[in-house]
């Protein structure tokens, strides 16, 4: 699966260059994060898991998974004027539902937001 999201040209070309001669030929293939022990391959989910754990404890605080992050980052788009419909496609939601339910931690950007929730607009209007 290829997703393309929104990079400055400059964090794109840093990128492709590491992909492309940043490995010093260690590993071959598209993706991004690889394991740096052997078998070297490409990370998996765990690996996502296990690195931000490891993280947490090298920095002293709470022990988090990678779901915090996602909360995070929505939750911030939402907080600075970001509509539902641009965090859900960063975030990869099939449903806008799913992306829908990062709103609900400021009642009053959820209030603003309702609006742009379809069966809201069905309604013809948001009862507040």
């Amino acid at each position: 699966m290829s997703d393309e999201l929104p990079l400055p040209d400059e964090v794109g070309h840093a990128l492709e260059d590491y992909v492309l001669h940043g490995r010093g030929g260690r590993v071959q293939g598209e993706e991004v994060f690889w394991t740096v022990i052997d078998p070297v391959q490409p990370l998996s989910a765990n690996g996502v898991c296990g690195t931000i754990r490891q993280i947490c404890i090298k920095a002293g605080v709470e022990k988090f998974g990678p779901h915090r992050l996602r909360h995070t980052f929505a939750t911030g788009m939402l907080a600075t004027g970001a509509t539902l419909q641009e965090v859900q496609g960063l975030l990869r939601h099939a449903h806008l539902r799913t992306t829908a339910l990062y709103a609900k931690v400021d009642k009053n950007r959820l209030t603003a937001l309702a609006p742009e929730w379809p069966a809201a607009a069905s309604l013809g209007r948001c009862p507040r």
